[in-house]
């Protein structure tokens, strides 16, 4: 599958064409991963912080589970923090 142009240029010679930040679409796909990589770890972080401070209001039974998808979603976030800095590196 072929991917699509974010943004086309359409090649004017009496226009100057302006500087982007970006040129090449791996560049914006990139940043948007890394993006996407960084909002998934805040969130797994944020949602096992807000489960450890308010255990105690939260029934046996449903914090149980949501102690399991907790550890679940901040062990793919640590996958994915140590896949993109091998990708980079």
């Amino acid at each position: 599958m072929a991917k699509k142009d974010f943004a086309p240029v359409v090649e004017n010679k009496y226009r100057k064409r302006l500087p982007t930040i970006l040129h090449t679409e791996d560049e914006v796909t990139s940043l948007t991963d890394t993006g996407s990589i960084a909002l998934f770890t805040i969130l797994a972080f944020s949602l096992a912080l807000i489960l450890i401070m308010k255990k105690d209001t939260i029934p046996p039974q449903m914090r149980r589970m949501l102690a399991l998808v907790a550890v679940v979603l901040v062990s793919c976030a640590f996958f994915l923090i140590v896949f993109s800095l091998i990708g980079t590196g």
